[in-house]
């Protein structure tokens, strides 16, 4: 599914003009591929049970305006992508014959969502007056985009027993079952305003820029094998993975100018915001964004190999600017007054998990056995703004100008493999056993896990601003730059066995590995007759915000759990058994500040 829609808003007038442009568009599809109600598959070909999505939104949004006086643009955009994709075996209604026997060729049982949502929203507006005795000219600039993506993608095989023998029996053909989903949002939402003006007489002149961008990417991931009988000679494999990918781009630029015989003035105010929210809904609250691969009380026979794997890979790129300026020149008094701000808060939550969890008949046995869990999550926020204010005038002149730009991450997730309530001994006969979770939480680091990829999160926050003031009897310039950044990790990491019976033929090995990687850079810059700069860094790793009105870090703990254990749980290898948990954590954190006084009148 393809929607391509570009919508555009323009107008323009001697005095005053407006004009908006307003999109909003949902794709929802549900595509599901079946074997049920007592069907029987016999083939010597192989078997493929196939549902497959790809959804691509594009939204162009832009407003534009011009006039004389008052002009007014403004973009809103909001985007949809809701998909069910769901591909499976139900063999429930077969309790004395095979579900599916194949004599020749693998069995594929698989799910794939991709979805694409594309967004970009601009608004943008012009005010200009240049009259001869008296003017005014103001301009607002605006634009929303709001993109969501709600994806769950489910492949398995439920209910495939015989009482004479397997339920699905594969001969010499693999058996794999694969969800995998995809999630990607690119969104830009961009706000420009300007308004200038010139007067023999008293001058005022107006300007407001805004952008926003909400994005949000919501969903579950399961692949599995509940209530079944599979046997094969060759390999089983079990495989959920989630991609999903934010990148934003949110800028705002406010100029105000003018001059006039008389007083005058300037005012501009330039803010950006964005929301980018993975595993939590549009509010900012947490939902169930899971990706999960088990079995589930089934008796797996393989001569080859059993994998479970259930992979998350969460990635958020935003970059988030705003600008202000507001200059004034006049003969008597003038004042200038500008100030930007600019603002990211992004949040990433996910639960991955790879098990199995009871068996029946024979239980669970192949030549190697993994089972393993990995999630990767990502953040790189860059937030900066800048505000000048320039006042020249021949008796009184005043300028005041304020940046602030903030930086708020958290990453929240729990990665668990483990082995759980099996009656015969989960074996290895051939080979090794291995129950890994990894969690690579990594904040502009360098971590690497052992399949060689790398995750990379950067947190930055910059804000600079200057006010000058030029008066033939008084002069005064204010300014203030503030910069926050603050980074949360919280991360559970756990492999186990409890409650059961491993065995193999060379090593068993139970692991798990956590690695959290925070990197801050905040900065502040201030210039003008009284000046002020502050900046702020806050990094916590398994230490929860509170949530009180000073924002501080209280006694809020959370530390990070890193556990390989075995609980009730007999191990019968002939290599050697391995039981490692291993955490490193890194903070790395550069914060700097700065203040210029400057001032200059006739006296």
């Amino acid at each position: 599914t393809q929607v391509v829609n570009v919508a555009i808003a323009a107008a323009g007038a001697k005095s005053i003009a407006g004009s908006a442009a307003i999109a909003s568009n949902t794709i929802s599809n549900d595509v599901t591929a079946k074997i049920i109600n007592g069907s029987q598959i016999d083939s010597g070909n192989g078997a493929e049970v196939s549902a497959l999505d790809s959804s691509t939104l594009t939204n162009v949004t832009v407003g534009a305006a011009g006039s004389g006086t008052f002009a007014a643009g403004a973009s809103i955009s909001s985007s949809v992508i809701d998909n069910n994709i769901t591909a499976y075996i139900d063999g429930s209604s077969n309790t004395d014959t095979e579900t599916v026997k194949l004599t020749g060729g693998d069995l594929l049982v698989s799910a794939v969502n991709d979805s694409t949502l594309n967004s970009v929203a601009v608004g943008a507006a012009l005010g200009a007056n240049l009259g001869s005795s008296g003017s005014v000219s103001a301009a607002i600039g605006a634009s929303i985009a709001r993109n969501h993506i709600t994806s769950d993608t489910n492949a398995y095989i439920t209910g495939a027993a015989n009482s004479t023998g397997a339920g699905i029996d594969a001969d010499s053909g693999s058996v794999t079952v694969t969800a995998l989903n995809q999630a990607d949002i690119d969104a830009y939402s961009i706000a420009a305003s300007i308004a200038v003006g010139s007067s023999s007489g008293s001058g005022i002149n107006l300007s407001g820029g805004g952008a926003e961008a909400t994005n949000t990417i919501e969903g579950g991931t399961n692949a599995y094998i509940s209530g079944s009988e599979v046997e094969t000679s060759a390999n089983i494999t079990i495989t959920a993975s989630n991609i999903a990918d934010i990148h934003a781009e949110v800028a705002a630029v406010s100029v105000s100018g003018g001059s006039s015989s008389g007083s005058g003035g300037s005012a501009s105010i330039g803010a950006a915001l964005t929301y980018n929210y993975i595993g939590y809904d549009k509010d900012g609250s947490k939902t169930d964004f899971e990706v999960h691969a088990y079995s589930l009380n089934s008796e797996l026979d393989a001569e080859g190999d059993l994998t479970i794997q259930a992979k998350a890979d969460q990635t958020i790129d935003a970059g988030v600017g705003a600008g202000s300026a507001a200059v004034t020149s006049s003969s008597s008094s003038g004042g200038a007054l500008s100030g930007a701000g600019a603002s990211a808060l992004n949040l990433i939550a996910v639960d991955t998990r790879a098990y199995i969890s009871g068996d029946k008949g024979a239980g669970v046995e192949a030549d190697n056995i993994t089972v393993s869990a990995l999630d990767i999550s990502q953040i790189d926020a860059d937030v900066g703004s800048a505000s000048l204010a320039v006042s020249l005038a021949g008796s009184s002149a005043l300028s005041i100008s304020i940046g602030i730009g903030l930086a708020r991450n958290q990453i929240r997730s729990s990665t668990q493999a483990y082995v759980e309530d099996t009656t015969n001994a989960v074996t290895a006969t051939t080979g090794e056993l291995k129950i890994r979770s990894a969690t690579e939480s990594d904040l502009n680091g360098n971590g690497s896990i052992d399949d060689g990829e790398r995750q990379q999160i950067e947190a930055t926050a910059v804000a600079v601003s200057i006010a000058i003031a030029a008066g033939g009897s008084n002069a005064i310039a204010l300014s203030g730059a503030g910069a926050e950044a603050t980074n949360v990790i919280l991360t559970k990491t756990n492999a186990l066995a409890e409650d059961t019976s491993l065995s193999s033929a060379t090593h068993t090995t139970i692991e798990a590995l956590n690695t959290s990687y925070i990197d801050a850079k905040v900065a502040a810059v201030s210039g003008g007759g009284a000046a002020v700069g502050a900046s702020i860094a806050r990094n916590l790793i398994g230490w929860d915000l509170a949530s009180g009105d000073s924002g501080a870090a209280a006694d809020n703990s959370s530390p990070i759990e890193v556990k390989a254990y075995l609980h009730n749980t007999t191990v019968d290898a002939t290599g050697n058994l391995t039981l490692k948990a291993d955490s490193s954590q890194i903070i790395d954190s550069g914060v700097g500040a700065g203040s210029v006084g400057i001032a200059a009148n006739g006296q």
